[in-house]
């Protein structure tokens, strides 16, 4: 989630907060949702409590018109949408709203999922 820090980097101005909070897109992963959307992720690396975030990525403001505010709500949202559903996306991307419609797509296994069940 985006957080009052992050904006002063990013350089949001002030009275551009409320509008620009949501979820930071840190990545996207080719084929996706996302990027069939359009949606773009970080390309600048920064250190935040020890760990390597990517900022610079859009950040998803509404998802079917519903306000994206904190992780709680959001992962809620999340949780209740399925694969093929129609989804609308709305979100920032220096200083500009977009938005656009996709159909949701079952998410590919990845590497880093699997990595609970490597043997030590």
């Amino acid at each position: 989630m985006v957080t009052p820090p992050i904006l002063m980097i990013l350089g949001v101005p002030f009275e551009q907060w409320i509008d620009s909070s949501g979820f930071l897109v840190e990545t996207v992963e080719p084929g996706s949702a996302a990027d069939r959307a359009g949606l773009q992720g970080g390309d600048w690396p920064v250190i935040w409590g020890g760990t390597q975030y990517l900022i610079g990525g859009d950040i998803i403001t509404h998802v079917d018109g519903v306000r994206v505010t904190d992780l709680a709500s959001t992962l809620q949202l999340v949780r209740g949408l399925t694969v093929g559903q129609e989804v609308t996306v709305t979100w920032q991307r220096e200083g500009e709203q977009m938005e656009a419609t996709v159909v949701l797509q079952e998410r590919p296994t990845l590497p880093a999922d699997l990595e609970q069940y490597r043997l030590r």
